[in-house]
């Protein structure tokens, strides 16, 4: 495959800079661990470690969605989806032993596909780290073992980008004409677009997101109650058109006329395509049928 790159959205502005939040202290970890839904133990997490998490709100909707990278035992860097989610930490900060700090720095946080470890990275285990320095740091972004493609994250000050991005290309790097394809084809939620504080992140495929033995947590009883009907109310689609590209939001409607979603995330297709544009929706759970006839604009779309 060709190795790519480019920057991650952050709330549908693709420019903007990214904040990374540092808590540290001998409490961070356990702190983490109460409050979040991913799992902060020792035997989870450990140094030069990466996973993902949500902070949710009582009813399981998410406030923030952040990948957390264990620099030490003691001290995690989180790249949140919220621009407030120092404030929603700090307000669940009583006496413990540590700090929130929301580092001066701004970044840029890219990601990067490719099928060879290119010489400028060293070769990274899933869901690890390598920390270069505050300025740079490289990570494995990757949600499953199956797949033969290398997924990184690839966190970058925003005053050190154009080296970087110089470095890429000198290393046979191609930066991607159109990312949302690649995100929306692989049905990947992102902030802004399909996570919100609207949703749950069982809703939106961030299954992984949600620890399953780790006890007690704000909103865990929402998730497990989920998990034990075995569905939740909507699930997010991936939806195939042809004609004109909708816009956000637009509405879905099934053969009755009976909205059951809305266009979350778009974009046209490469030339060649067997259809126009590509896009993600929340579907209503009981109004969907895999087998069912929607439309959108008038124009009948497909679902997969």
């Amino acid at each position: 495959m060709q190795s790519v790159f480019f920057k991650k959205e952050k709330n549908r502005q693709s420019a903007q800079n990214w904040d990374v939040l540092e808590i540290s202290g001998p409490d961070s970890r356990d702190f983490l661990h109460r409050l979040t839904s991913a799992s902060f133990k020792d035997f989870s997490l450990k140094e030069n470690q990466v996973t993902s998490g949500c902070l949710l709100q009582p009813n399981g909707k998410i406030l923030c969605y952040f990948e957390a990278l264990c620099l030490s035992k003691d001290r995690f860097w989180l790249i949140p989806s919220s621009e407030n989610a120092a404030e929603e930490f700090e307000k669940m900060h009583f006496r413990e032993d540590l700090k929130i700090t929301l580092l001066p720095k701004k970044y840029v946080f890219y990601r990067m596909l490719f099928d060879k470890v290119p010489p400028i990275f060293p070769t990274l285990p899933a869901h690890t780290l390598h920390y270069f320095n505050d300025d740079v740091l490289v990570f494995d972004l990757s949600k499953t073992s199956t797949s033969s493609i290398y997924d990184w994250g690839l966190l970058v000050a925003s005053d050190q980008t154009l080296i970087w991005e110089k470095s890429l290309l000198e290393h046979s790097f191609q930066k991607a004409e159109n990312p949302d394809f690649i995100r929306i084809f692989n049905k990947e939620p992102e902030a802004g677009f399909e996570i919100t504080n609207q949703v749950m992140p069982l809703e939106v495929g961030l299954e992984f997101a949600v620890h399953e033995n780790k006890g007690c947590f704000p909103g865990q009883e929402v998730i497990e109650r989920i998990r034990s009907m075995g569905k939740p109310p909507r699930l997010l689609v991936r939806i195939k058109g042809s004609g004109e590209t909708p816009a956000r939001e637009q509405k879905i409607t099934n053969e009755d006329g009976i909205e059951v979603g809305q266009i979350t995330s778009v974009t046209s297709t490469p030339s060649g395509s067997s259809y126009d544009w590509i896009a993600l929706s929340l579907f209503k759970r009981v109004q969907y049928k895999e087998e069912g006839k929607y439309w959108v604009n008038e124009n009948q779309v497909t679902l997969d």
